[in-house]
């Protein structure tokens, strides 16, 4: 595609203490060689080497700042307020996307008229060995509602939206740091369907530092998504509250080997 024919496409990648993959990260993105492309590195102030890694690439980059801040969600979100493409994602400091899939994203919203894509997430280790594969080809309310089945959460790097469907839901919600792309999610589904291309667009790596990690996991995630669904949930009729509630009940008498509480699998599909 020439740039006079292609949508923008704007990238934020929030980044802090992430030097082993950054530049991976950063090449991700400059290497798809997409001709209408912004891009914008939100870092809070590493003192890693990391920015010695953004400078290298800074003439290649739209915007670039490192300064302390609340986290990755604020982090994100200064890099949402400088966004001008038609189409938005994120991909954080140690993942990854697949090679020349801007170009064929960008044919997707062009020619389908569609609102938000997800596509398939690859789980790889520091090293980039495949651990497992995820395929979310249902994203709708009610399922995102049932966060405590696996695979019910789309992930985050394989997913791109209209900024225009940002700017009508708002920006993530900065008391989340866990469960911020979750909240964003549901929000979106109450307006707009997500649309499911099958292929890896994006990969999401698993190490020590990373956040699905470090510490028990994702046992730090759950209370995020608990609260985040429950937020919504409240707001809904009260028998709906009620089939949610034995829904849970019944998934966790059935899968009485795992613990739905604090639920950290990951499983390859």
């Amino acid at each position: 595609m020439q740039a006079t024919d292609c949508p923008r496409i704007s990238i934020v990648t929030p980044s802090y203490n992430q030097a082993p993959y950054l530049e991976e990260t950063i090449l991700s993105v400059l290497d798809q060689q997409y001709p209408n492309l912004e891009y914008f590195i939100i870092d809070g102030g590493s003192t890693d080497g990391s920015v010695d890694i953004i400078k290298k690439y800074a003439s290649r980059i739209t915007h670039w700042v490192s300064e302390p801040d609340s986290g990755q969600s604020e982090a994100i979100n200064k890099g949402f307020a400088l966004c001008t493409g038609d189409i938005v994602g994120w991909i954080n400091s140690d993942d990854y996307y697949e090679n020349n899939i801007f170009d064929r994203i960008a044919g997707i919203f062009k020619n389908k008229n569609i609102n938000i894509l997800n596509g398939d997430c690859r789980l790889v280790n520091e090293s980039r060995v495949p651990i497992g594969l995820v395929c979310s080809k249902k994203v709708y309310l009610n399922r995102l509602l049932n966060s405590w089945v696996p695979y019910s959460i789309p992930p985050q790097p394989a997913i791109f939206f209209k900024r225009a469907c940002l700017e009508k839901v708002g920006f993530l919600d900065e008391s989340l740091h866990y469960g911020m792309d979750y909240d964003l999610w549901l929000r979106l589904c109450t307006h707009y369907r997500f649309h499911y291309e099958p292929g890896i667009l994006a990969n999401y790596r698993f190490h020590e530092q990373s956040k699905s990690v470090s510490g028990n996991g994702f046992e730090k995630f759950v209370p995020e998504w608990h609260r985040v669904r429950e937020r919504y949930l409240n707001a809904r009729p009260r028998h709906i509250r009620i089939s949610f509630k034995i829904s849970r009940n019944y998934f966790k008498l059935k899968h009485r080997f795992i613990d739905v509480k604090n639920y950290t699998a990951i499983v390859p599909e």
